[in-house]
């Protein structure tokens, strides 16, 4: 299997470029990031971010339900470091902005979960995406093939394991059926403090 990535919108390694830079060059930001470099960092990987909510989740939309949220690239600081910088989508003729800046695990587990997806036994090219549905905290690399498929960026209750490629029709079943009972005790709550 091969791995491609699309080519980010125009102007994304522009707006990419100068948000590193400008982070490197403040004390503030260097030392939040715990960068070190006597140069601008370099990103990686860059990926196209989508997004599902977890009521259009436990509706029934699928993977072609989800939407295009934001770009996002990797910076490796060293073998245990790598930070995501993610940019919302600009309006059409807009330059793209700097979203987030994350130094938390989820840059590193997405290293993991892309390398494990290189050993993912499947045929064809796959284009490398991320899809997050924050209300259940759910992340994953997600492949867009023939076959897709969805490498969780870490454990999920609703019983997905961290770094194992699995069909999206099951993880969105589990998701799903985990979606579906977070709302029922929602709507329970609600009926209680009602009566």
């Amino acid at each position: 299997m091969t791995i491609h990535q699309r080519p980010p919108p125009e102007g994304y390694d522009d707006a990419l470029a100068e948000s590193l830079s400008r982070l490197a060059s403040t004390r503030a930001g260097a030392d939040f990031l715990a960068w070190r470099f006597e140069s601008t960092p370099q990103a990686t990987a860059p990926h196209p971010v989508y997004a599902l909510g977890r009521d259009e989740l436990a509706d029934g939309a699928t993977l072609e339900d989800a939407r295009l949220v934001s770009w996002r690239a990797l910076v490796q600081v060293d073998e245990t470091q790598v930070h995501a910088v993610e940019h919302r989508l600009a309006e059409e003729g807009g330059t793209p902005q700097l979203l987030s800046v994350s130094k938390g695990p989820f840059g590193l587990a997405t290293m993991e979960a892309v390398a494990a997806a290189e050993r993912y036994e499947s045929d064809g090219d796959h284009e490398l995406r991320l899809l997050k549905i924050p209300a259940l905290q759910f992340v994953a690399v997600w492949l867009r093939g023939p076959p897709d498929a969805l490498v969780p960026l870490a454990d999920h209750p609703a019983g997905l394991a961290a770094h194992e490629p699995v069909a999206p029709e099951e993880a969105l079943g589990l998701l799903r059926a985990h979606a579906e009972a977070l709302r029922r005790r929602e709507r329970a709550s609600e009926s209680d403090e009602t009566c």
